[in-house]
């Protein structure tokens, strides 16, 4: 199991996540917009969302969204 110790911060645009869990990005992006799913950022504080690959991993082990 990854922690995030092991895995350095990397930040993934909606499609690049989509592929890490194996699902569509419109399903990514009805998920935020219905408050569920992997937690997400702006890091800019613009229109840009953002995924952390330890919160996508803890998301998928049912630690946390």
């Amino acid at each position: 199991m990854r922690t995030r110790k092991d895995v350095p911060t990397r930040w993934l645009t909606t499609d690049e996540a989509g592929s890490y869990l194996k699902l569509s990005p419109r399903t990514l992006e009805k998920m935020r917009s219905l408050g569920q799913g992997p937690r997400w950022h702006r890091p800019d504080g613009g229109r840009s969302v953002r995924y952390d690959i330890a919160d996508l991993d803890a998301w998928m082990l049912g630690g946390a969204a």
